[in-house]
């Protein structure tokens, strides 16, 4: 991947999909930023709703908007696409249903190092009227084991790719993968690897937006379970790379395991769901034979493997109950 530079500070870019009823506020919170010294890319995937014709309109209205249309490829497509038409020296995503507060890219500039390659603030979550702050840090020029244990330990920080600000060259032989879901666990792992210093701030930057459409009676896919997939392959390599974080990597796959086992149990029983419930249980077996007696994981979690190993149904009634799901 070849980048191109120009003059100035942050590349902002904002995949587009079908998303007229919410783009121009994700934009606003782009625009109205206190420090502007920023470019804004939109990457329209191929919408089929008016979102396309909106980003035009909006790149008339404003020089530091740019606009590309492109055949769908899914979000990591667009990513991958803004990515390689990014000019400038630190590059940030939004989603187009989220929005910035208004001084994030001013608390970047002021909380970050000249040595910081990789800036994360914290999050809120929203539902409907309700805003839910995560907990989160404030820890600068940190290496990056230690940032990494952060990520694992606050969920304000976590492996999300857009409550982050990253230094360009980060990029250089890594990309989203295309054609899969929870991409942003093991691709952000990928970039903060690369880091030689990471500034945490639990400043509230992001505000992300729950989707309230319950998944009850809908069908599993395959992808689903990428939620899993990319955890062990995190697992696999912090195994290597950084030894005394396995316990943390081994809860963030206990964490996917009671995600998607959540998942298969409000989802519609056919012959797919029963497979990758099999599949499943079977690695929360492996698990726990192989890390069981060398980690330390809650006896919270413990029990709910041991319940959606008994049975998915009674799981997921408590999952919901009790997490509010």
């Amino acid at each position: 991947m070849v980048f191109r530079r120009e003059k100035g500070m942050i590349s902002v870019i904002m995949p587009v999909y079908n998303v007229e009823s919410t783009l121009e506020r994700a934009v606003q919170s782009v625009l109205e930023q206190t420090y502007s010294d920023f470019e804004l890319l939109l990457v329209d995937d191929g919408s089929t709703d008016r979102s396309g014709r909106l980003c035009d309109e909006l790149g008339q209205k404003d020089a530091r908007i740019r606009v590309f249309h492109k055949p769908n490829g899914g979000l990591s497509s667009a990513r991958n696409y803004g990515i390689q038409e990014a000019k400038r020296e630190f590059l940030a995503f939004i989603d187009s249903d989220d929005y910035y507060e208004k001084d994030i890219f001013e608390s970047f500039e002021r909380e970050r190092s000249e040595q910081t390659d990789l800036f994360v603030f914290n999050i809120k979550r929203v539902n409907g009227q309700e805003e839910f702050p995560l907990k989160s840090c404030s820890l600068q020029d940190m290496d990056r084991e230690s940032a990494l244990k952060a990520l694992f330990h606050y969920s304000g920080a976590e492996f999300y790719a857009w409550n982050k600000i990253y230094r360009r060259d980060l990029f250089a032989g890594v990309e989203y993968p295309e054609g899969h879901l929870y991409e942003d666990v093991y691709t952000t792992y990928s970039y903060l690897k690369k880091c030689q210093q990471v500034t945490i701030s639990d400043h509230y930057g992001y505000y992300y937006i729950q989707n309230p459409t319950s998944i009850v009676s809908s069908s599993f896919s395959e992808k689903q379970y990428d939620n899993v997939w990319q955890r062990l392959k995190l697992l696999e390599d912090v195994e290597v790379t950084f030894p005394n974080l396995v316990n943390e990597a081994v809860n963030k796959v206990v964490d996917g395991y009671l995600s998607t086992g959540f998942k298969l149990s409000q989802s519609i029983p056919d012959d797919l769901t029963a497979e990758y419930l099999t599949l499943l249980r079977q690695q929360i077996q492996k698990t726990r034979l192989r890390y069981g007696h060398q980690v330390s994981i809650p006896w919270q979690k413990r029990l709910a493997l041991r319940i959606l190993d008994f049975n998915s149904n009674i799981y997921g009634f408590l999952y919901k109950t009790y997490l509010g799901k």
